[in-house]
């Protein structure tokens, strides 16, 4: 599942192979080892930048992937 995002904080979600893959308006991209249902929970948000950053970005681990 891939979806551009209306935020701007965050340009792209992808979800795949149980990982949330976040692209970000100066293009970095990053893997969260987050549950499938905060993929739906961002896009589904009034605000997917303000869900995000309190829900997402440091309760699971990630990793930079953008030049993998």
């Amino acid at each position: 599942m891939k979806s551009k995002v209306v935020s701007s904080m965050i340009d792209e979600l992808e979800y795949k192979g149980g990982k949330l893959f976040v692209t970000f308006p100066n293009g970095s991209t990053y893997q969260y080892d987050a549950p499938e249902e905060e993929y739906h929970n961002i896009l589904n948000a009034d605000s997917p930048g303000s869900y995000f950053s309190k829900n997402v970005k440091y309760k699971y681990k990630y990793v930079n992937v953008t030049d993998m």
